[in-house]
């Protein structure tokens, strides 16, 4: 179901307008999230952090582009695995709700009731 994806620094993970086809966890890395027009301060996501959820949720198509700062190692949830996991158990939407609406640089640890 989940599966692992190890790249190198400064490599594109998603690009915006891509189909949103999986979730990403940061489970050792960094990110930086191109939003267009860019904020002041860069968006700078860590190990924890999500990334790639409001395009499940939404069935939208990317809303930014990620590209890793350094060499990073992700767990990667597969659209269909998300939405077969999620209707049986509908409180994992939940905490990815909370995370869209705003969406923050939120790690997992800290989601309602994890």
């Amino acid at each position: 179901m989940w599966g692992i994806l190890a790249m190198p620094a400064r490599t594109v993970v998603v690009k915006k307008n891509e189909f949103s086809d999986a979730m990403y966890i940061i489970a050792n890395g960094e990110v930086e999230v191109e939003i267009k027009p860019k904020p002041r301060t860069p968006v700078l996501l860590r190990t924890g952090n999500v990334f790639g959820e409001a395009g499940l949720l939404e069935n939208k198509k990317r809303n930014a582009t990620v590209r890793t700062v350094r060499a990073s190692k992700f767990l990667v949830l597969e659209m269909r695995d998300f939405h077969r996991v999620a209707s049986g158990h509908p409180f994992i939407r939940a905490p990815l709700g909370f995370e869209l609406a705003p969406k923050r640089a939120c790690p997992v640890a800290h989601w309602p009731g994890w």
